[in-house]
């Protein structure tokens, strides 16, 4: 009933071919780990489907951070990013990433938003 996968673990994925999802497994490492926290960045940037687009722009700044011995998340943070060159998001940009013009018209541009990464990583 239920249950999860083999050790005890979350539930097999069946899409996987019956194996555990390492994605969404939070059990601490197997072997000792050099470093004892991650930085995980996962950017979205200007974009457009026509040929010639550029330069991408980063429109979002996102920062998980993971503990590496407990092997879980332990904080996160998340900005959206102005554009300079290309300040008007297309159609296509934002039906792709889910990030409107209304989110970057009042972010911080890019040099900002990276300070604000860093400090809250320190």
């Amino acid at each position: 009933a239920g249950g999860g996968g083999a050790r005890g673990g979350p539930p097999e994925d069946p899409t996987l071919g019956g194996r555990r999802d390492p994605f969404t497994e939070t059990s601490p490492p197997r072997r000792p780990q050099a470093y004892s926290h991650l930085a995980v960045i996962d950017l979205e940037a200007t974009c457009d489907d026509r040929r010639g687009f550029a330069p991408q722009e980063i429109i979002e700044l996102p920062c998980v951070l993971i503990d590496v011995a407990e092997g879980r998340k332990v904080g996160e943070f998340r900005t959206y990013v102005r554009p300079l060159v290309n300040p008007s998001l297309t159609d296509f940009c934002s039906s792709l990433t889910g990030i409107h013009q209304q989110h970057v018209d009042t972010a911080p541009a890019f040099p900002e938003a990276l300070e604000m990464l860093t400090e809250w990583l320190e």
